[in-house]
């Protein structure tokens, strides 16, 4: 039986994990699950959606490792998503629930496409999201891996 493909959003953080530190466990174990991810959508063929929104994220000036950044985004992405009235319309509402602008911006590409799933490492996007009726399940890298790639 051939494996689900799934429709995967990542947001800003989950492109940046496997360039953080790796001094913590988390952050390390976070790190393997994203180039993981990467590994089974070249596999199986999975769809990572780049959009306007993390091109807006990831490429500001202040970030010290965007060449790597740039390069693992542009090649870790199949699919680009561009922000549309009903999207804006879409993360407006979230904002007034409280998200940041940026991840409710994520939230709404995420649903507008119809991902299976937006992961993030970002603990406070993933509490704001269970509280919330979204239109797709929200998970980090390495319990959604645990979910949908059981050993």
């Amino acid at each position: 039986m051939k494996p689900k493909a799934y429709k995967i959003y990542m947001d800003a953080c989950c492109f940046c994990r496997p360039f953080d530190s790796r001094d913590q466990e988390r952050v390390r174990n976070e790190a393997i699950a994203v180039l993981d991810i990467i590994e089974e959508m070249i596999k199986n063929g999975w769809t990572i959606f780049a959009s306007d929104a993390l091109d807006h994220e990831l490429f500001i000036p202040f970030y010290p490792y965007k060449p790597e950044i740039s390069k693992f985004y542009t090649t870790s992405t199949t699919q680009y998503l561009i922000t549309t009235p009903t999207t804006l319309t879409r993360a407006n509402i979230l904002q007034k629930t409280g998200m940041k602008r940026l991840d409710s911006y994520h939230v709404a590409l995420a649903e507008s496409c119809g991902a299976d799933i937006l992961l993030s490492v970002d603990g406070r996007l993933l509490a704001q999201s269970k509280r919330l009726a979204l239109k797709l399940q929200t998970a980090n890298p390495i319990d959604w891996l645990k979910e949908v790639l059981p050993k």
